[in-house]
């Protein structure tokens, strides 16, 4: 996947997660795993990127 796809797919992620959490259509159980998943995507960006220093 490109980096412009990859931007695309987050941008859309994040207008939908605003709009779930404003319309309440997660509970906390849910943005809590959400959270943790995020957690998971960022640790591993954080790796990759120790290669760069």
């Amino acid at each position: 996947m490109s980096y412009e796809r990859y931007r695309e797919v987050l941008s859309d992620l994040k207008r939908i997660l605003l709009e779930d959490i404003s319309e309440g259509r997660l509970d906390e159980f849910q943005l809590t795993r959400l959270a943790e998943e995020i957690e998971e995507i960022q640790d591993i960006l954080e790796e990759e990127l120790e290669f760069y220093e």
